[in-house]
């Protein structure tokens, strides 16, 4: 699958950025520090983080359109599973995306729609939305958070003061950890919702065809 696919690079790319992070402070460090470190080591540092940013800026963007894709896809193959009522119709799987902070509760309970729609439980149950949830969607999406508040932070610290651009580093080496965590959570998500939602296709196909020749 393509999504998964491009999570898989994006952990790699957000490792080698916790690592290019890592090295500056370091290198910053010594500078406050009163240490030989030219002002050549430190442009280079801030050249290798600013193109481990710019790889996972690109694939974030990916990431979103392809996201979306999957998420629409998914979710209206709810409705070949003979389960309703649906909480709401197909075109949110799209649109509840670009809706501002409401996005991180809307998009993680359409993606348990998606996993609990494909419990064998949910055929012609009304209380299928009552089904037990994926655990590793809800620590996904709060990663994700995480990872947004923890980036959010360390670019207020202000770089003009050792302890400050000493805070912003950590601040962002955390930041990434929390998002590779969460992409390999995604990658773990997806797979498991697209495996559970075609073992239940089978199951109904061969339910319906039972029904066809009795």
């Amino acid at each position: 699958m393509a999504l998964t696919a491009v999570y898989s690079v994006m952990v790699v790319v957000l490792l080698l950025g916790a690592g290019a992070l890592l090295h500056r402070r370091t290198l910053l460090v010594s500078y406050f520090d009163g240490e030989n470190v030219t002002y050549d080591q430190l442009h280079r540092a801030d050249g290798l983080v600013g193109t481990t940013v710019g790889l996972w800026l690109l694939l974030g963007i990916t990431v979103f359109v392809l996201s979306i894709v999957w998420l629409y896809r998914a979710y209206r193959n709810i409705t070949a599973l003979h389960v309703s009522p649906m909480r709401t119709s197909a075109g949110w799987a799209i649109g509840a995306w670009f809706i501002p902070v409401a996005n991180l509760m809307l998009v993680p309970r359409l993606i348990l729609d998606t996993w609990r729609a494909a419990d064998p439980a949910a055929a012609h149950n009304p209380e299928w939305q009552k089904l037990p949830r994926l655990g590793s969607v809800v620590v996904w999406w709060s990663l994700l958070a995480a990872g947004a508040l923890a980036n959010r932070i360390g670019n207020l610290q202000t770089l003009r003061e050792p302890e400050g651009a000493k805070s912003h580093e950590l601040w962002l080496i955390a930041s990434h950890l929390l998002y590779v965590v969460a992409a390999v959570l995604a990658i773990t998500s997806i797979r498991a919702v697209a495996a559970r939602q075609h073992r239940r296709a089978e199951q109904q196909g061969a339910a319906d065809g039972a029904h066809d020749h009795p």
